[in-house]
């Protein structure tokens, strides 16, 4: 795990993740928590920026042309949503013929359904040995997920937040990120080895039995 994702990054995710926890306590996330959401996102990737100038790295990137380096990237990320809709509605549309909650759903199918182009990046990433640019899709998906996506939807309309969302789903993304805070700090030399990532697949399945247990009716 890169250093500087162990100094700035993951101790500033956490701090986030903090924010957002404190003005759920509210009950509901309207106009002003939106826009203070969306007001510290611009910060965030600025301070990011800044702090990754200063560090002095370059980034290993591939001699392309600029047009079809364009056309890579617009592509893959067509192809990437599009596939990951695709799913999410075809999912969707079988969990509620069987009358499954959309809390649940959102918290299940839509949440990994939107989560494949990160996947997909990530894996291709970790596949080309580039573990930088694998971590840095993670982390960055959730600054923008807690900064930019939650405080849009605010912004757009107000809504209000379950209490399970408080007690039950929030502490556990809370927890994690201060597991992963912990794992790139004292485990195993700053590495995130397989052993590691059996883990944290294991505590994901233990969420969703967790958010099962606590939404089906039994």
């Amino acid at each position: 795990i890169p250093r500087p994702l162990v100094r700035r990054e993951l101790p500033l995710l956490l701090l986030v993740c903090l924010g957002v926890y404190a003005l759920a306590y509210r009950g509901i996330f309207d106009l002003w928590a939106g826009i203070a959401l969306v007001a510290c996102l611009p910060i965030v990737l600025l301070q990011l920026m800044k702090d990754e100038a200063a560090s002095g790295e370059e980034a290993d990137i591939p001699d392309l042309s600029l047009s079809l380096s364009v056309i890579l990237t617009i592509g893959g990320l067509l192809v990437l949503l599009a596939s990951s809709k695709a799913l999410v509605w075809g999912a969707t549309e079988v969990a509620r013929h069987f009358g499954v909650s959309e809390l649940i759903i959102g918290l299940t199918i839509v949440a990994v359904g939107t989560s494949l182009p990160e996947l997909a990046a990530s894996m291709a990433s970790a596949l080309k040995n580039k573990t930088d640019m694998a971590l840095g899709t993670v982390i960055g998906s959730n600054f923008f997920n807690f900064l930019g996506v939650i405080g849009i939807a605010a912004i757009i309309s107000p809504f209000a937040i379950e209490a399970d969302v408080y007690t039950r789903d929030l502490p556990w993304t809370l927890g994690l990120t201060v597991f992963l805070l912990l794992i790139a700090r004292f485990g195993a030399h700053g590495t995130l080895n397989r052993s590691y990532g059996i883990l944290l697949l294991l505590l994901y399945v233990s969420y969703l039995w967790h958010i099962s247990a606590t939404i089906v009716p039994n």
